[in-house]
């Protein structure tokens, strides 16, 4: 996979689902020369269900077995 299809790929990703952001390197160290500076990696910004409800019980989620989507 190329820099450019990675980017591309992650953005319809981050698109589809927007529990997925980018991330940027934390030192100049970690930087990939090939990838935007804010576009450095993906990660799942995840919240276990008994957080989200000790924060909300207004919040829709939908229940996927393994997993939800809010």
């Amino acid at each position: 996979m190329t820099p450019q299809e990675f980017i591309e790929s992650c953005d319809k990703l981050i698109h589809i689902n927007p529990m997925w952001k980018w991330g940027e390197a934390k030192k100049p160290s970690y930087q990939n020369t090939y990838l935007p500076e804010k576009k450095q990696y993906i990660y799942a910004d995840i919240i276990s269900r008994q957080r989200l409800h000790q924060e909300s019980e207004n919040i829709e989620i939908e229940d996927h077995g393994d997993f939800s989507v809010i």
